[in-house]
C-alpha cells in the first residue's frame, strides 16, 4: 500500500469515524424527542488495490488468491430505525401514539406531510394542531355527526363550543279509564248582547269595528283605538281537578297597525274572535270556536273532554286593568272521561318546547276510541293548537291503533330551526281499562334530543374516531383520524420538526384507518417516545472514539515512516 496508502487510509477512517460520532451524537441528542427514529451508519471499503491478481489452478500449480489492500472506508448508508418507540402516557386528549407502522397526515403551509409525533393541541380554531402549527389531517363530519369519508380535511374539535339536538319522537305509554263518562259537549262561555249602535238596537256582527261597539243604549263606546285587551288567568280544566291549568296570559291592541307590545292587534270583532280562538287553544278542526251570534253575543264554545273546560268571567278580559265589562258567564260545561299530561321536547338549540296532550273518550262501544289534542304554549304563533288524532283500543283494551302523530311546532323569530317536527309514538302495551278507584298513568316523553351543551372532554379510540362528550349527556363522533402507509419507510426524507416527506424510494402513500393494513391502532393521551437505545449508543461512540484514536496513530506511524526515509536518503 505504500506510505500514502497508510496515510490515505487514516485519513479516511478518521472522517469515517467522525461521522459516525454525529450520527450516535444526533441520536443520544434526541432521545427525550417525541417519536424520534435512530439512524445507523453502514459504512463500506472506499478503494480496493490489487497487487497481485488471482490465477486459476493447472496441472502443475495451484490456484491463487489475489492480493489486494484496501485503502480507506466511505459511508455507505445512514439507515433510519423505523422501530416504534414505547408509549408514554399523558393524560392530554389531544395527544396519541401509532402502535404500528402508519405516519399522522399533517398539513404543512398547504402541503401534504407525515408524522409519528401525536403531541397534538388545540389552535385558537379548534383545529388539532402540531406544536409548530401544522394542521392534522383525516375525516370529518357532517352536520348530522356522521364521519364523511374519501375527503381528507382538517380536524377540529370544538371544545367549549355548544351543542344542542332537536328532539323528532315522542313516546305515549299509560292507562287510560275506558269506564268513564263518553264526552258529548264542549264547554260555552258567552257574553251579554254587544251592539254596533249608541241606542243598542243593532247587534254586532264580526265585521264591526271594536271602536263602535256598545253594551247599554246612551253609553260610550266599550272600546277606544290603541286601547290594549289584555286576556289572563283563563282555566282550562275544572276546579280541583288534577292537569288543570291557567292559560298563559296575552293582549291585543285595538289599532290596524300594532304601536305598542300587544301580542297582536285588529280593528274589527271578528279580528278579537280569532285571537281569541287561538289563545283559548280550541280546536276548530274537531269542533267548537269563538263566534259572535245573531243577538250580538260573543260565544265561546270549547272541545269536549273536561280537561278541555273553560271558565272566562269579566276578571278575565280587561282594558288597562279594569275589567271590559261584557258580562261573561259559562252556561254550559264540558263533559267526558278526559287526561291531560305535559312533557318538554327540544328545539335545534335546545331549548324546551312544552307540549300539552289531552285524551278525551270519544266513544266506548266495542272498545274504546279517544281523541287526543295536542297543544304547546310555546309554539311562535299564537295558536296553541298543534294537532291531534284517536286512539282505539279493542274490548280487552288492548291498543290497536292511532291516526296523525306528526306534530309541526313553529319555532319563527327564534334562532331555532323551523318548524320543530316531532313524531309522536303511542306504546304498544297501553291499555284503556275500567280503573275503578286508579286514576290513569298518562304519561308522555321526548326519545331523543338534548338540551344545549359543552363539549367537555373527547377521545380517541383505537381505530381513530374522535368521539365527543357533551354536558348535556350525548356523545357524537367528531371526526376520524386516518394514517399514511408507505412501501418503505426508509426512503422518507425528513425535513426536521418530525415531519418526513415521500420520496422516489419512499413510494406513494396509501390513506387508511387506524388497525387496517399494519398501520396500528390508536392510543389515546399518549405519546409514542423515541426509540433511542442509550447503552446502544455509547457503545457506538466508544467504538467511534476508538477508531478515530486508530486512524490518528496510522497517520502518526506513516509521518515517522516519511521522515526516516528522508534521513536514509540524506
Amino acid at each position: 500500500m505504500g506510505l500514502n496508502g497508510a496515510l490515505f487510509t487514516g485519513l479516511t477512517g478518521m472522517n469515517v469515524n467522525s461521522e459516525w460520532i454525529n450520527v450516535a451524537g444526533n441520536n443520544i441528542a434526541n432521545v427525550n424527542t417525541v417519536a424520534f427514529k435512530t439512524s445507523r451508519m453502514r459504512f463500506e471499503t472506499q478503494i480496493a488495490q490489487t497487487l497481485k491478481p488471482a490465477s486459476g489452478p493447472s496441472t502443475n500449480s495451484g490456484g491463487r488468491n489475489a492480493s489486494q489492500v484496501g485503502m480507506g472506508a466511505r459511508v455507505g448508508e445512514i439507515a433510519r430505525n423505523f422501530k416504534a418507540g414505547t408509549w408514554q402516557g399523558t393524560g392530554v386528549d389531544t395527544e396519541m401514539a401509532i402502535n404500528g407502522d402508519g405516519f399522522y397526515i399533517i398539513d404543512v403551509n398547504g402541503a401534504r406531510r407525515y408524522t409519528r409525533a401525536g403531541n397534538f393541541k388545540l389552535d385558537s380554531e379548534y383545529n388539532l394542531v402540531t406544536p409548530n402549527g401544522n394542521k392534522v389531517q383525516g375525516f370529518g363530519i357532517d352536520s348530522s355527526y356522521n364521519v364523511v369519508e374519501g375527503v381528507l380535511t382538517n380536524i377540529m374539535i370544538p371544545k367549549g363550543l355548544p351543542l344542542a339536538e332537536a328532539s323528532s319522537s315522542a313516546l305515549m305509554r299509560g292507562s287510560l279509564n275506558s269506564k268513564g263518562v263518553v264526552a258529548t259537549q264542549g264547554s260555552i262561555n258567552q257574553t251579554d248582547a254587544i251592539y254596533s249602535d249608541a241606542a243598542a238596537t243593532t247587534a254586532a256582527l264580526g265585521t264591526t269595528l271594536l271602536t263602535s261597539l256598545y253594551t247599554t243604549a246612551g253609553g260610550s263606546p266599550v272600546l277606544a283605538a290603541n286601547d290594549i285587551i289584555t286576556v289572563s288567568g283563563v282555566q282550562k280544566g275544572r276546579d280541583n281537578q288534577e292537569g288543570t291549568v291557567e292559560l298563559t296570559s296575552h293582549t291585543f291592541e285595538v289599532a290596524a297597525v300594532a304601536s305598542g307590545d300587544a301580542d297582536a292587534n285588529g280593528t274589527t270583532v271578528q279580528d278579537f274572535l280569532d285571537f281569541l280562538t287561538d289563545i283559548l287553544g280550541i280546536d276548530t278542526s274537531v269542533a267548537g270556536g269563538v263566534t259572535i251570534n245573531g243577538s250580538g253575543e260573543i260565544v265561546v264554545t270549547g272541545n269536549s273532554g273536561q280537561h278541555n273546560d273553560l271558565t272566562l268571567s269579566n276578571a278575565n278580559v280587561t282594558v288597562g286593568g279594569t275589567p271590559l265589562s261584557l258580562g261573561w258567564a259559562k252556561t254550559q260545561t264540558a263533559n267526558g272521561e278526559s287526561v291531560r299530561t305535559s312533557f318538554s321536547v327540544y328545539d335545534s338549540i335546545g331549548s324546551d318546547v312544552n307540549l300539552d296532550v289531552i285524551a278525551v273518550l270519544e266513544d266506548a262501544d266495542a272498545g274504546s276510541t279517544w281523541r287526543y289534542y295536542v297543544q304547546s304554549e310555546d309554539d311562535s304563533d299564537l295558536d296553541r293548537v298543534v294537532s291531534n288524532g284517536t286512539l282505539s283500543f279493542d274490548s280487552y283494551g288492548n291498543f290497536v291503533s292511532n291516526t296523525g302523530g306528526t306534530i309541526l311546532i313553529d319555532r319563527d323569530n327564534t334562532p331555532a330551526a323551523t318548524p320543530l317536527t316531532i313524531r309522536l309514538n303511542f306504546d304498544a302495551s297501553m291499555r284503556a281499562l275500567d280503573l275503578g278507584s286508579q286514576s290513569p298513568t298518562f304519561t308522555g316523553s321526548a326519545l331523543d334530543g338534548a338540551p344545549a351543551g359543552e363539549l367537555n372532554t373527547f377521545a380517541v379510540s383505537a381505530d381513530g374516531e374522535i368521539t365527543g362528550y357533551f354536558s348535556n349527556g350525548k356523545e357524537k363522533l367528531l371526526g376520524r383520524i386516518m394514517l399514511a402507509m408507505f412501501p418503505n419507510n426508509a426512503g422518507l426524507v425528513e425535513e426536521g420538526g418530525n415531519i418526513y416527506n415521500q420520496s422516489l424510494n419512499s413510494g406513494t402513500p396509501s390513506i387508511v384507518m387506524p388497525s387496517q393494513n399494519g398501520s396500528g391502532t390508536i392510543q389515546g393521551q399518549a405519546v409514542e417516545m423515541s426509540n433511542v437505545d442509550l447503552s446502544e449508543e455509547f457503545i457506538n461512540l466508544i467504538n467511534a472514539s476508538t477508531g478515530f484514536s486508530a486512524s490518528s496513530r496510522i497517520i502518526t506511524t506513516s509521518d515517522q515512516l516519511i521522515q526516516e526515509l528522508l534521513n536514509t536518503i540524506r
